[in-house]
Parts: structure tokens; sequence; C-alpha cells
């Protein structure tokens, strides 16, 4: 008699599990690993039913393409009018679901150790945020939300000196410039 509801019950209890362990994030999320679970669950077809629980209850068809990786990498965008000159222009979080009344996110915010409802957030999605939590060491580079791609790679777009060694430095790369290659090594040609 209550097959269909147990069934339910375990098909989350699975989900749940399934999420926390592929984001890495300890058990403490567990609820916001539901919540996520739930959104999604009413917006993907089910077996027998050609139409999705939300669109059986609200009448008309969700649209899935903010859905992403629960437990990635994201960048919360810092407004102008709330950080002074110095400043970071976005923090360092891990998505954690969405919310219900707008097209934002929950986000945590490893530093401040709390969760925020943004709009403006990039993200991430090939790396989990518990790995940026569990080897962040220092201060947060100033990320600049403009220069990130919208659907690809952050850190392509920002990368790291390891990466791009050109960039910081201030030199003339210009062939046989006043800092090139021959000129930085000591060698004329």
């Amino acid at each position: 008699m209550n097959g269909v509801a147990e069934r339910y019950n375990l098909t989350t209890l699975d989900r749940i599990k399934s999420l926390s362990n592929a984001s890495g994030l300890s058990q403490k999320f567990w609820a916001e690993a539901l919540l996520c679970f739930s959104y999604t669950w009413n917006r993907v077809c089910h077996k027998g039913c050609k139409k999705t629980p939300f669109e059986l209850y609200g009448g008309k068809r969700p649209s899935v393409s903010h859905l992403k990786r629960f437990g990635c990498i994201a960048f919360v965008g810092v407004p102008k009018q709330l950080r002074k000159k110095l400043d970071m222009r976005a923090k360092l979080g891990i998505m954690l679901g969405y919310t219900l009344s707008t097209k934002g996110y929950r986000i945590w915010l490893i530093e401040e150790n709390k969760v925020v409802e943004p709009i403006n957030v990039r993200f991430d999605e090939r790396k989990r945020g518990v790995d940026s939590e569990k080897t962040f060491t220092g201060p947060v580079r100033n990320y600049l939300l403009k220069d990130f791609p919208k659907d690809g790679d952050i850190f392509s777009a920002v990368g790291d000196q390891a990466d791009h060694p050109e960039a910081g430095s201030e030199r003339d790369t210009r062939p046989g410039g006043a800092g090139s290659e021959s000129q930085t090594r000591g060698t004329h040609s």
C-alpha cells in the first residue's frame, strides 16, 4: 500500500548520497543536496509520463538551461557599491542549489561560511568546489566576471602564471624588443 512512497524515499536518499559523494561536501549539506535533488527531479520527465512534475503542476514547461552541477566552483560577483577599492570583484563559493523565487542560485561562500542567493554567478562545473575549500591557502584573486566566458573554461580565461608566464610581466614581447626572450636571457640575435 505504501510502496510508491517508500520507493520515492529510497530513490531520494540514494540521490542525496550520490550528490554528496560526487561533490565531496560533508554531510552537513545533506539538506541542500535534498533541495537540489527535488528541484531537478521536478524538472525532468519520469517513467510512464510525458510531462515533468513541474509542467503537470504549473501548466508550463520548465527551463533547464540554468541547471548546474551540485558542488561545483562558483564565483559570486560583488556589486561595485559594496566593495572598496582593493576588495575582490568576485567571491569564491560552492554551488548548493537553486532559489525558488528567481533564477538565482544558493551558493556557500567558503571564506564567510554562509549561504547567499545571488543571480550574478559564474561556474566552473569541471571542478569540485570542495577541492578549492581544502586547498585554499591565501586571498582569492581579483577575478573579473566580464572576462569569464559565459559557458566555458573559467580558468583558461583567468589562468595561473604557471600556465601563462607572460601574465603579470611588464616586458616588451615584440620580436627583438626590449623585453624579448633574447634580451631577457642576455643573448643578442
